[in-house]
Parts: structure tokens; C-alpha cells; sequence
């Protein structure tokens, strides 16, 4: 059987240790300083995100299964999804009973702010809440809601502000993107070297890996 990518299986094949660093955005900035002191900031685009993801104890077997799993990625080479697991579907709806219908109907110049439509009526974004779409050129894009909306009569809701800013503010707008709120993931891939694996008494082992999105 072909192995697909992105890989899909590897945030289901196991529970995940609470403690570990779920998802956490890394800017692209940089500052300099002229001879005269003057500081200036240059930001190099919107943030992306990072994590750090450590596996329940695993039996013996189970862990050389899931470090193969990790070792089809080669590395940088190939993708999985991957999400926040502390939020798989929005605060004010933690069971995902509604339609997964929304699509996004407006983006506000420079990308921070976006607008929704096709939601349930009464459809609530939470501050927090996670939201995920595909680009017309196959990137995924994963971003998190930073203020609380409703959507009213016909499923739209007023622009919210998200983050990290859409690497595509001026994307062409159709029904055609679908806005995924259950389950919402972004395309990652493995930081070099931080695969490790530790034995946990001898029947058991944890296996911890760091990862960044990749587009």
C-alpha cells in the first residue's frame, strides 16, 4: 500500500501528554540597530506555528510502530496535519453538533480580520477557537480566532480578527473555500533532530517530537 501525504494518522494514532507545548505562534521578525541606536523592526510575514507534542506511555511494540510512522516523514521532506488538541472544536460548541458549512465571504485589507458566511444561525466563533481552510493553490491555512462573534440571519458573521494574518489577503473569495471549525488542522513538518525517544520502566516509552508549519 502507497503511504499518502500529508500524513493524517499521526495526531489519532495516540493519546498526548497535556504538558507538552500544543501549538504556540513564532513570529518572523527581526530588529537592528543603526550606529546612531535608533532601533528598527522589520517583520518578514505573518507567524507561523510551532508545537511540541510528547506521547502518552506507549507499549513497546507501539512505539517502534509510531517511530516508523515518524520515519516515513524523512525528516523535513514530508507533511502530516496537526492541531491543537486541547480545542478540536469551537468553545461554544464542544460536541461539533453543526453543519461544517461556513465559508469565508470577506477579508479585511492586510489580512487580520477576516469574515465568515454559511454558518447555523446563532454559529458562535469564540476567542480562541480554532479555523482552518485550504488556498486555491493547495496550501492550508490555520488560524485562531482573537474575538468572540455570532453569526446572524443568513449565517454571516461581523469581521473578527485572527491570527496568525493570512499569508493571502487579497485570496480570491467563493463559496468554494470552506471553513473547517471541527477537527481543524495545519500542514506541518518535523523540526531536524528533535525526534526522541525514552523508555519509561522497561515495558513502556514515551516518544517526543517538535514540529512547524510548513505551506
Amino acid at each position: 500500500m502507497t503511504i499518502t501525504y500529508p500524513r493524517t494518522d499521526i495526531m489519532a494514532y495516540c493519546g498526548y501528554q497535556p504538558d507538552a507545548v500544543p501549538l504556540r505562534l513564532q513570529s518572523r521578525q527581526e530588529i537592528s540597530r543603526t550606529a546612531s541606536g535608533v532601533t528598527i523592526g522589520k517583520d518578514l510575514g505573518p507567524a507561523i506555528w510551532m508545537g511540541e507534542f510528547v506521547t502518552q506511555p506507549l507499549a513497546l511494540d507501539d512505539m517502534v510502530d509510531f517511530e516508523a510512522i515518524l520515519n516515513s516523514l524523512d525528516g523535513v521532506v514530508r507533511q502530516f496535519e496537526a492541531g491543537d488538541l486541547r480545542r478540536p472544536y469551537p468553545k461554544a460548541h464542544p460536541t461539533g453538533s453543526f453543519n461544517e458549512t461556513a465559508y469565508l465571504s470577506a477579508v479585511q485589507a492586510g489580512g487580520g480580520a477576516i469574515k465568515i458566511n454559511g454558518t447555523d444561525i446563532g454559529f458562535t466563533v469564540s476567542r480562541g477557537d480554532y479555523l482552518a481552510f485550504d488556498y486555491p493553490d493547495g496550501r492550508r491555512a490555520l488560524h485562531q480566532a482573537m474575538e468572540t462573534v455570532t453569526s446572524v440571519s443568513g449565517g454571516e458573521t461581523s469581521y473578527f480578527e485572527v491570527r496568525p494574518r493570512l499569508i493571502m489577503p487579497s485570496v480570491a473569495l467563493s463559496p468554494s473555500i470552506t471553513v473547517r471549525f471541527k477537527n481543524p488542522t495545519g500542514l506541518f513538518c518535523l523540526v531536524p533532530g528533535s525526534v526522541q525517544s525514552q523508555m519509561t520502566g522497561g515495558e513502556h516509552g514515551v516518544v517526543r517530537f517538535q514540529a512547524v508549519q510548513s505551506f
